[in-house]
């Protein structure tokens, strides 16, 4: 036991004489300590520390290991083992050497500082912050600054929830601390907890009140957050702070486009450009608000600018295009829908509008092309296969034509104009049966349409058996009835009123097919009949 206790007195005074600088005295020591007691762990390390801030660093890397091997769950050997990989830029085993230690001993605070300083050295930003922040949550500071400066790297690197444990602590330790609450705030903001950024932006606020980038910041929070009116004089205050600040003006144009004030938005947009003419947003944003004002003309030219600034700006051609069409801008409406397009291949309207175009310059087998990309994309939108019919139709192409209605009328079955040239292109082909269908059908949602009747009378004729049991066997069989007995008997009479007989023929036998025992309408049909035969009309 009393060789315990002089081992210690010995090992007391060898790092005494460390911790004094007088080395050569303590290496001397640790060899007398070591003589008598080998295993002595403790006095390895110190002999160790001495040798190597002698420089002797390989016969102190040896001394370290041989206090490793007497004592595995050693930390501080470990730790100082780490250090001299350190010096050398054996990172690798430096590393693993903190590990360790801090594995054998957690709370201890230079452990992590120590390998948060290996990481710095090797580039590990992320690893040394981490390293850095459990310092100083395993051993406190009563130094804001400190856990400012660490909230600032965690914020950087995104790790939010670590930064407002930084920044909260900066503030316990600080309370007037205006740039804590700002940052606080920013952290909060990244997290869109918009009620405690707002808050903690009015904090730093009412603290330094004279900073523009403060006001701007609290704006940004309260337009996310809906506020849109405190938004706006948040801008406005930031704006008088600083009359230069280009995101303030920005920001307030895009406010006032939530509330729907036009002018207002293009003049805060306007002096945002004079401050910075080359952001291109700022145009496109100006386009934007005189699209809400009809402003074609200056519309146009703000996207132009835009696409000028940022050629990669798919929108920016895309809106332009669709100024450019209510200008009636059809050659350069096209240009910049197929700037678009090379910009998003997959962009449906752009197919679209620049196939409206086309139609316009009547350069209709390039718009047939763009209509059938349009569908490709999205093969649900009844217009799409109306207008391609259009187009298909003006080309004479008969049968794609109907084939483009028949889908129209799929998608959308109440739009009278896909039934109507559903016909038109039906009557080219001599489908009268179904081209009659078509026209009823038309006729059933706008009787308004011009040349309608007349049309209907045509194919009405064009296909009328030679005698009455034929023509009601005819009618059985090919041509089903659609719609009610009076919508028939209507129709009939207004072809009857224009002496278009066999037309009213016809249709009062679909009214008969329907009902066929109704006196009314057999009444009316022979009434047809009889004026035909007087007149020598007859072609039943």
């Amino acid at each position: 036991m009393n060789s315990e206790i002089v081992t210690l007195d010995f090992q007391q005074q060898a790092e005494l004489y460390l911790a004094v600088g007088k080395l050569d005295e303590a290496i001397a020591l640790c060899q007398q300590i070591l003589a008598s007691d080998p295993n002595s762990a403790e006095t390895c390390k110190t002999l160790g520390k001495a040798l190597q801030a002698q420089g002797k660093l390989e016969d102190a890397r040896y001394w370290y290991k041989v206090a490793i091997a007497l004592k595995p769950d050693f930390p501080e050997a470990f730790a100082n083992l780490g250090t001299l990989c350190a010096t050398l830029e054996q990172w690798h085993e430096a590393i693993a050497c903190y590990q360790k230690a801090i594995s054998l001993q957690p709370e201890f605070a230079g452990f992590y500082r120590n390998l948060s300083r290996v990481f710095t050295q090797i580039g590990k930003a992320e690893e040394a912050t981490d390293c850095w922040y459990q310092a100083l949550m395993v051993a406190p500071v009563e130094i804001p600054e400190e856990y400012l400066d660490l909230g600032n790297t965690l914020l950087a690197q995104n790790k939010l929830k670590l930064a407002l444990i930084c920044y909260h602590r900066t503030i316990y330790l600080n309370p007037s601390f205006c740039e804590a609450y700002d940052k606080l705030a920013d952290a909060y903001s990244e997290l869109q907890q918009w009620k405690e950024a707002i808050t903690n932006y009015r904090k730093a606020i009412k603290i330094q009140p004279d900073i523009s980038e403060f006001h701007y910041k609290l704006g940004n929070a309260l337009q996310a957050s809906g506020l849109l009116h405190e938004a706006v004089a948040a801008y406005r205050e930031s704006i008088e702070l600083n009359p230069n600040s280009f995101s303030s003006y920005y920001n307030l144009g895009s406010v006032m486009l939530k509330l729907e004030n036009w002018q207002q938005a293009i003049i805060a947009y306007r002096t945002s450009v004079e401050i910075n003419p080359d952001f291109s947003w700022s145009y496109y944003s100006i386009g934007e608000a005189c699209d809400k004002l009809e402003k074609w003309s200056e519309s146009a030219t703000a996207y132009q600018r835009a696409t000028e600034l940022d050629p990669n700006s798919f929108a920016a051609f895309h809106k332009w295009g669709d100024a450019l069409c209510k200008l009636e801008k059809w050659l350069e409406a096209g240009a910049a829908y197929e700037g678009a397009i090379a910009l998003n291949s997959d962009s449906f309207w752009s197919h679209y509008n620049l196939a409206l175009t086309l139609v316009k310059l009547q350069k209709f087998a390039p718009a047939i092309i763009a209509y059938q990309r349009a569908i490709a994309l999205n093969p649900e939108f009844s217009w799409t296969y109306h207008n391609l019919g259009e187009v298909l139709l003006k080309s004479q192409q008969w049968k794609a034509a109907a084939t483009a209605y028949q889908r129209a009328i799929e998608l959308n079955p109440n739009i009278s104009w896909s039934y109507y040239n559903l016909g038109d292109a039906l009557t080219e082909l001599h489908e009268w049966n179904d081209a009659v269908s078509a026209y009823l059908d038309a006729l059933q949602l706008d009787h308004s349409l011009p040349n309608l009747y007349t049309k209907l009378g045509e194919v009405l004729t064009k296909r009328t058996p030679v005698s009455l049991d034929l023509a009601t066997s005819y009618y059985h069989h090919e041509m089903q009835p659609l719609y009610s007995s009076e919508f028939y008997s209507q129709v009939a009479q207004k072809f009857a009123d224009r002496d278009r007989l066999d037309a009213a023929a016809a249709l009062y036998l679909m009214a008969l097919e329907v009902r066929p025992k109704d006196p009314e309408i057999s009444q009316k049909l022979e009434e047809i009949l009889e004026k035909q035969r007087q007149t020598g009309e007859i072609s039943l």
